[in-house]
């Protein structure tokens, strides 16, 4: 009957010309094996999809098989490759290396030694056609039963468009932080947790002036604005310093604050907080000490004007179309009437 189990039948022929018919039931052992297969085939087709070439390095940390592309992504020949450590093999290659990728550099080879896995090996080696290609590798040690180290297993990469994408975005964003840094004001972004994520040079400078490292990415608002305020950058803040502190905290969750401060220093600052599109907040504190100035110098000058407007002992009057304007003391004496009031109610002076 099909039953739809495996079996393997094997025949032996006996001495007296008969047979032994031996059969065994292997359908567990055919299940666990497709399984193995099906699981093999799907590490295989993941692998392929994140990785352009695979590896094996022996006992001695030297390479024994390369699978992949390879040869037309790095222009090496891989018969060249076995038998070679990576020093061997990239050392003398190797570009564009700063301090932090020798410290990456040296650390997976502390942990290859110590026989641990290591991830995003990131590394770059000129092509044979002159460009500059971008690696990251990542490997595992492999043990066999017995737990005998027996060498490396790992992966490898070409990341040449993400590398130089970021590079580009690098650049842009060092434009751009150098177009802010050019700017008369103290810039800084705050996220949506009122902590600070980045400012330009003069709002780190005065932060760090204060107290040295105040101006540190997650550093909370609060602890910001307090210390700004005890060094006296905004004065006496009306008497209420926590009224201050609520009202400023307030400005930043609404994203809508117009405020005006002058510091111990002698210096006016009009502080704008305005919302970004993550949800975070742009504060810009910006000098207006000249402004102050002049608007303080009209102010005076409008006083003094005034006064004497007012204090001269000859009748003044500033009509317009006709009908009085403005008129002083003087001239309201000088015709009799009562008041200035009287005077600019009346009509045409024609």
């Amino acid at each position: 009957a099909d039953t739809g189990r495996w079996v393997r039948v094997v025949e032996r022929a006996t001495a007296a010309g008969g047979v032994v018919l031996s059969v065994v039931d292997i359908s567990d052992l055919k299940e666990r094996g497709e399984q193995l297969e099906l699981s093999q085939r799907r590490f295989r087709d993941f692998a392929q999809s994140t990785s352009d070439w695979f590896w094996e390095m022996d006992a001695d940390l030297r390479f024994s098989f390369f699978r992949g592309s390879i040869e037309s992504i790095m222009g090496a020949d891989v018969e060249s490759l076995i038998g070679k450590t990576r020093d061997e093999f990239l050392l003398p290659r190797l570009v564009e290396m700063d301090e932090h990728k020798w410290a990456v550099w040296q650390d997976v080879k502390e942990k290859m030694n110590r026989r641990e896995s290591y991830r995003d090996l990131v590394y770059s080696v000129p092509h044979p056609d002159g460009s500059i290609v971008h690696v990251r590798n990542s490997g595992m040690p492999v043990f066999d039963d017995n737990g005998t180290f027996q060498g490396y297993r790992g992966t490898a990469a070409e990341i040449t468009r993400e590398v130089m994408a970021e590079q580009q975005n690098q650049s842009v964003r060092q434009r751009f932080t150098d177009a802010l840094d050019g700017v008369d004001a103290a810039i800084a972004v705050f996220d949506d947790q009122e902590k600070f994520v980045v400012g330009n040079k003069r709002f780190v400078d005065r932060l760090n002036s204060i107290d040295a490292g105040l101006a540190s990415s997650g550093k909370p608002l609060v602890e910001i604005l307090r210390a700004a305020m005890n060094a006296g950058y905004y004065g006496d803040v009306d008497g209420d310093p926590e009224g201050f502190i609520r009202r400023h905290v307030a400005g930043h969750r609404n994203a809508d604050l117009l405020e005006e401060y002058r510091s111990k220093y002698g210096h006016w600052f009009q502080v704008t907080v305005t919302p970004t599109s993550d949800g975070g907040t742009l504060r810009v504190q910006t000098d207006i000490t000249g402004i102050k100035e002049r608007e303080l110098a009209i102010t005076a000058s409008e006083t003094r004007y005034r006064d004497l407007f007012e204090e001269s002992i000859e009748g003044i009057m500033v009509t317009l179309g006709g009908k009085p304007q403005i008129v002083n003391q003087a001239m309201v004496d000088i015709f009799g009437y009562d008041s200035t009031d009287e005077v600019l109610a009346l009509g045409s002076t024609d």
